[in-house]
Protein backbone atom coordinates (compact mmCIF):
# COMPACT_ATOMS: atom_id res chain seq x y z
CA UNK A 1 0.00 0.00 0.00
CA UNK A 2 3.11 2.33 0.64
CA UNK A 3 4.66 1.77 -2.36
CA UNK A 4 1.74 2.12 -4.83
CA UNK A 5 0.90 5.54 -2.61
CA UNK A 6 4.43 6.68 -3.47
CA UNK A 7 4.37 5.45 -6.94
CA UNK A 8 1.49 7.94 -7.42
CA UNK A 9 3.34 10.90 -5.69
CA UNK A 10 6.22 10.34 -7.58
CA UNK A 11 4.06 10.21 -11.27
CA UNK A 12 1.96 13.90 -10.01
CA UNK A 13 5.68 15.18 -9.36
CA UNK A 14 6.53 14.00 -13.33
CA UNK A 15 3.19 15.24 -14.49
CA UNK A 16 3.81 18.99 -12.53
CA UNK A 17 7.33 19.20 -13.58
CA UNK A 18 6.92 18.35 -17.41
CA UNK A 19 4.10 21.37 -17.66
CA UNK A 20 6.48 23.82 -15.63
CA UNK A 21 8.84 22.94 -17.82
CA UNK A 22 6.12 23.14 -21.38
CA UNK A 23 5.55 26.57 -19.82
CA UNK A 24 9.03 27.58 -19.22
CA UNK A 25 10.27 26.63 -22.75
CA UNK A 26 6.81 28.59 -24.58
CA UNK A 27 8.14 31.62 -22.97
CA UNK A 28 12.00 31.39 -22.49
CA UNK A 29 13.00 32.14 -26.03
CA UNK A 30 16.97 33.57 -26.21
CA UNK A 31 16.84 37.39 -28.04
CA UNK A 32 19.10 35.57 -30.66
CA UNK A 33 16.78 32.49 -32.09
CA UNK A 34 13.73 35.15 -31.46
CA UNK A 35 15.19 37.42 -34.13
CA UNK A 36 15.42 34.90 -36.61
CA UNK A 37 12.72 35.15 -38.95
CA UNK A 38 12.64 32.71 -42.12
CA UNK A 39 10.72 33.27 -45.30
CA UNK A 40 10.90 31.41 -48.62
CA UNK A 41 11.09 32.37 -52.30
CA UNK A 42 9.26 30.84 -55.47
CA UNK A 43 9.40 31.04 -59.25
CA UNK A 44 8.35 29.52 -62.35
CA UNK A 45 10.67 29.90 -65.43
CA UNK A 46 8.62 29.19 -68.93
CA UNK A 47 10.16 29.26 -72.57
CA UNK A 48 8.82 32.11 -74.43
CA UNK A 49 5.87 29.72 -75.48
CA UNK A 50 4.81 29.08 -72.07
CA UNK A 51 6.14 25.64 -72.05
CA UNK A 52 8.04 24.05 -69.37
CA UNK A 53 7.67 20.67 -70.55
CA UNK A 54 11.56 19.28 -71.11
CA UNK A 55 12.93 22.38 -69.92
CA UNK A 56 16.29 21.98 -68.78
CA UNK A 57 16.94 25.10 -66.06
CA UNK A 58 17.75 25.92 -62.14
CA UNK A 59 19.07 28.24 -60.31
CA UNK A 60 21.52 29.74 -57.54
CA UNK A 61 20.97 31.93 -54.92
CA UNK A 62 23.07 34.58 -53.25
CA UNK A 63 22.83 36.93 -50.37
CA UNK A 64 23.57 40.78 -50.61
CA UNK A 65 25.06 42.75 -48.04
CA UNK A 66 24.30 46.92 -47.40
CA UNK A 67 27.55 47.19 -49.25
CA UNK A 68 26.53 45.79 -52.69
CA UNK A 69 28.73 42.66 -52.31
CA UNK A 70 26.80 39.07 -52.65
CA UNK A 71 28.16 35.92 -51.52
CA UNK A 72 26.64 32.34 -52.45
CA UNK A 73 24.20 30.98 -49.56
CA UNK A 74 24.70 27.59 -47.87
CA UNK A 75 22.73 25.69 -49.69
CA UNK A 76 22.08 27.91 -53.15
CA UNK A 77 21.14 25.71 -55.81
CA UNK A 78 18.30 24.79 -57.28
CA UNK A 79 17.35 22.30 -60.23
CA UNK A 80 13.72 23.24 -61.79
CA UNK A 81 10.73 20.51 -61.37
CA UNK A 82 8.86 21.74 -64.65
CA UNK A 83 10.27 24.97 -64.19
CA UNK A 84 9.20 25.60 -60.67
CA UNK A 85 11.95 26.45 -58.40
CA UNK A 86 11.95 26.77 -54.49
CA UNK A 87 13.84 27.66 -51.62
CA UNK A 88 12.73 27.62 -48.08
CA UNK A 89 14.08 28.50 -44.56
CA UNK A 90 15.53 31.65 -46.00
CA UNK A 91 16.39 34.24 -43.44
CA UNK A 92 15.29 37.41 -43.85
CA UNK A 93 17.37 39.70 -46.21
CA UNK A 94 18.35 40.58 -49.53
CA UNK A 95 18.84 38.53 -52.30
CA UNK A 96 19.09 37.81 -55.57
CA UNK A 97 18.61 34.50 -57.54
CA UNK A 98 20.56 34.18 -61.18
CA UNK A 99 18.87 31.81 -63.42
CA UNK A 100 19.99 29.40 -66.13
CA UNK A 101 18.34 27.95 -68.65
CA UNK A 102 19.74 25.65 -71.90
CA UNK A 103 18.92 27.40 -75.08
CA UNK A 104 18.58 30.42 -73.08
CA UNK A 105 19.70 34.18 -71.26
CA UNK A 106 20.90 33.81 -68.36
CA UNK A 107 18.73 35.57 -65.53
CA UNK A 108 19.20 37.95 -62.96
CA UNK A 109 16.53 38.65 -59.86
CA UNK A 110 16.76 40.87 -56.88
CA UNK A 111 14.46 40.28 -53.85
CA UNK A 112 13.68 41.53 -50.48
CA UNK A 113 12.76 38.51 -48.36
CA UNK A 114 10.75 38.40 -44.87
CA UNK A 115 8.93 36.42 -43.06
CA UNK A 116 6.76 35.42 -45.92
CA UNK A 117 6.99 32.96 -49.13
CA UNK A 118 8.16 35.90 -51.68
CA UNK A 119 6.82 34.70 -55.26
CA UNK A 120 8.32 35.73 -58.12
CA UNK A 121 5.77 35.02 -60.41
CA UNK A 122 5.96 33.23 -63.67
CA UNK A 123 9.03 34.56 -66.17
CA UNK A 124 9.23 33.91 -69.69
CA UNK A 125 12.93 33.13 -70.41
CA UNK A 126 14.46 34.95 -73.27
CA UNK A 127 16.14 33.02 -76.36
CA UNK A 128 20.09 33.10 -76.79
CA UNK A 129 21.00 33.37 -80.30
CA UNK A 130 24.13 32.39 -82.13
CA UNK A 131 26.50 34.74 -83.23
CA UNK A 132 29.35 33.58 -86.03
CA UNK A 133 31.90 35.65 -87.96
CA UNK A 134 34.99 36.44 -89.66
CA UNK A 135 37.44 39.32 -88.47
CA UNK A 136 39.39 41.01 -91.61
CA UNK A 137 41.36 43.97 -92.83
CA UNK A 138 43.03 45.16 -95.86
CA UNK A 139 45.20 41.65 -95.70
CA UNK A 140 42.93 39.48 -95.17
CA UNK A 141 41.68 37.45 -92.20
CA UNK A 142 42.91 38.87 -88.57
CA UNK A 143 44.23 36.52 -85.84
CA UNK A 144 43.63 37.44 -82.16
CA UNK A 145 41.65 40.05 -83.03
CA UNK A 146 39.24 41.38 -79.85
CA UNK A 147 35.83 41.02 -80.86
CA UNK A 148 33.33 42.64 -78.19
CA UNK A 149 29.92 42.64 -77.70
CA UNK A 150 27.70 45.52 -75.48
CA UNK A 151 25.84 43.06 -72.97
CA UNK A 152 29.57 42.14 -71.71
CA UNK A 153 30.78 39.50 -73.74
CA UNK A 154 34.23 39.17 -75.16
CA UNK A 155 36.38 36.50 -77.55
CA UNK A 156 39.56 36.47 -79.23
CA UNK A 157 39.37 35.40 -83.63
CA UNK A 158 41.04 32.31 -84.28
CA UNK A 159 44.06 31.94 -86.41
CA UNK A 160 41.71 32.11 -89.56
CA UNK A 161 40.35 35.31 -87.83
CA UNK A 162 36.60 33.33 -87.20
CA UNK A 163 34.59 34.62 -83.75
CA UNK A 164 31.96 32.96 -82.31
CA UNK A 165 29.29 33.42 -79.36
CA UNK A 166 26.97 30.97 -78.01
CA UNK A 167 24.33 33.24 -75.55
CA UNK A 168 23.68 36.23 -77.32
CA UNK A 169 20.49 38.26 -77.14
CA UNK A 170 17.79 38.58 -79.49
CA UNK A 171 17.18 42.01 -80.68
CA UNK A 172 20.01 44.97 -81.03
CA UNK A 173 23.22 44.80 -80.07
CA UNK A 174 26.64 46.62 -80.39
CA UNK A 175 29.93 44.44 -81.73
CA UNK A 176 33.24 46.05 -81.38
CA UNK A 177 36.12 44.42 -82.74
CA UNK A 178 39.92 45.15 -82.51
CA UNK A 179 43.66 44.90 -83.37
CA UNK A 180 47.05 46.67 -83.44
CA UNK A 181 45.84 50.34 -85.01
CA UNK A 182 42.85 49.08 -86.45
CA UNK A 183 39.15 48.65 -85.26
CA UNK A 184 35.72 48.48 -86.31
CA UNK A 185 31.89 49.37 -84.95
CA UNK A 186 28.70 47.38 -85.95
CA UNK A 187 25.21 47.80 -84.82
CA UNK A 188 23.61 44.09 -85.25
CA UNK A 189 19.82 42.96 -85.46
CA UNK A 190 19.99 39.37 -84.05
CA UNK A 191 17.28 37.29 -84.99
CA UNK A 192 15.80 33.97 -82.92
CA UNK A 193 17.80 31.78 -85.75
CA UNK A 194 21.08 33.75 -84.95
CA UNK A 195 23.50 35.31 -87.34
CA UNK A 196 26.32 33.03 -88.88
CA UNK A 197 29.39 34.52 -91.84
CA UNK A 198 29.06 37.87 -90.45
CA UNK A 199 32.19 39.63 -91.74
CA UNK A 200 33.66 42.21 -89.93
CA UNK A 201 36.54 44.46 -91.35
CA UNK A 202 38.82 46.46 -89.43
CA UNK A 203 40.41 49.94 -90.42
CA UNK A 204 42.57 52.24 -89.18
CA UNK A 205 41.22 54.04 -86.14
CA UNK A 206 42.53 56.62 -83.71
CA UNK A 207 44.45 55.18 -80.70
CA UNK A 208 42.85 54.39 -77.84
CA UNK A 209 44.48 53.45 -74.64
CA UNK A 210 45.03 49.91 -73.16
CA UNK A 211 45.09 48.86 -69.96
CA UNK A 212 45.95 44.98 -70.38
CA UNK A 213 43.53 42.95 -68.41
CA UNK A 214 40.32 40.73 -68.45
CA UNK A 215 38.56 39.88 -65.10
CA UNK A 216 35.44 38.27 -63.58
CA UNK A 217 32.86 39.21 -61.47
CA UNK A 218 33.02 37.98 -57.99
CA UNK A 219 31.83 39.55 -54.38
CA UNK A 220 34.91 41.67 -54.18
CA UNK A 221 34.57 43.63 -57.12
CA UNK A 222 36.18 42.26 -60.20
CA UNK A 223 38.86 39.89 -60.13
CA UNK A 224 42.01 39.54 -62.36
CA UNK A 225 41.37 36.47 -64.84
CA UNK A 226 44.28 37.40 -68.20
CA UNK A 227 46.95 39.71 -67.92
CA UNK A 228 48.27 41.37 -71.37
CA UNK A 229 52.19 40.17 -71.58
CA UNK A 230 53.52 44.02 -71.86
CA UNK A 231 50.85 45.56 -70.62
CA UNK A 232 50.25 48.22 -68.13
CA UNK A 233 48.42 45.86 -66.10
CA UNK A 234 50.76 42.61 -66.60
CA UNK A 235 53.70 44.95 -64.77
CA UNK A 236 52.21 45.69 -61.76
CA UNK A 237 49.44 43.04 -61.38
CA UNK A 238 48.99 39.25 -60.87
CA UNK A 239 46.13 36.92 -61.95
CA UNK A 240 43.88 36.58 -58.71
CA UNK A 241 44.08 40.14 -57.89
CA UNK A 242 40.91 42.09 -57.15
CA UNK A 243 39.56 45.40 -57.63
CA UNK A 244 36.42 46.63 -56.28
CA UNK A 245 36.64 50.51 -57.25
CA UNK A 246 38.02 52.37 -60.83
CA UNK A 247 39.45 56.24 -60.27
CA UNK A 248 37.48 55.95 -56.81
CA UNK A 249 34.25 54.61 -58.08
CA UNK A 250 33.01 51.44 -56.85
CA UNK A 251 32.21 48.64 -59.25
CA UNK A 252 30.86 46.11 -56.99
CA UNK A 253 27.53 45.02 -58.72
CA UNK A 254 28.19 46.75 -61.74
CA UNK A 255 27.81 44.53 -65.20
CA UNK A 256 30.85 43.73 -67.15
CA UNK A 257 30.62 45.91 -70.23
CA UNK A 258 30.29 49.32 -67.09
CA UNK A 259 33.32 48.30 -65.59
CA UNK A 260 35.23 47.74 -68.93
CA UNK A 261 34.05 51.27 -69.65
CA UNK A 262 35.22 52.37 -66.39
CA UNK A 263 38.79 50.89 -67.89
CA UNK A 264 38.76 52.33 -71.18
CA UNK A 265 40.50 55.86 -72.36
CA UNK A 266 43.45 57.52 -74.69
CA UNK A 267 46.76 56.15 -74.38
CA UNK A 268 48.50 58.15 -71.41
CA UNK A 269 45.72 58.44 -69.30
CA UNK A 270 45.46 57.10 -65.81
CA UNK A 271 43.22 55.11 -64.48
CA UNK A 272 43.75 54.18 -60.66
CA UNK A 273 42.59 51.08 -59.57
CA UNK A 274 41.67 50.23 -55.56
CA UNK A 275 43.01 46.73 -54.43
CA UNK A 276 42.73 45.80 -50.62
CA UNK A 277 41.58 49.47 -49.86
CA UNK A 278 45.33 50.47 -51.63
CA UNK A 279 45.17 53.07 -54.93
CA UNK A 280 47.00 51.87 -58.03
CA UNK A 281 47.80 54.27 -60.98
CA UNK A 282 48.31 52.50 -63.99
CA UNK A 283 48.73 54.58 -67.63
CA UNK A 284 47.24 53.09 -70.48
CA UNK A 285 49.45 52.19 -73.46
CA UNK A 286 49.24 51.96 -76.72
CA UNK A 287 46.59 49.12 -78.23
CA UNK A 288 48.08 45.39 -79.07
CA UNK A 289 46.63 42.34 -80.18
CA UNK A 290 44.93 40.68 -76.74
CA UNK A 291 46.73 37.29 -76.49
CA UNK A 292 45.75 35.30 -72.38
CA UNK A 293 48.63 35.14 -70.51
CA UNK A 294 47.25 31.54 -69.50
Amino acid sequence: MDNNRAAQIAGLLLIVASGFMLLRGSGDVPDDEASVVNGGITMRLVSSKDVTAGLECGASLWSVTADGQRALTADPNRVCVDGHLLWEGVTSGEYRVMTRATGFLDGDFELTVDSSMVDLETQALALAASLDGIVTDSNGAVAGARVLLSDGQGTSSSETGAFSFRSVPVGTIELRAASVGVGAEQTLEIPEGGLSDLSVELVETPERGLLGLRCDLTDCGCQVSDLLPGSPAAAVLEVGDCFSAVNGESVIGLPRNAIGAKLSGEVGDTISLTISGELIDFTLGSPVTFRPAR
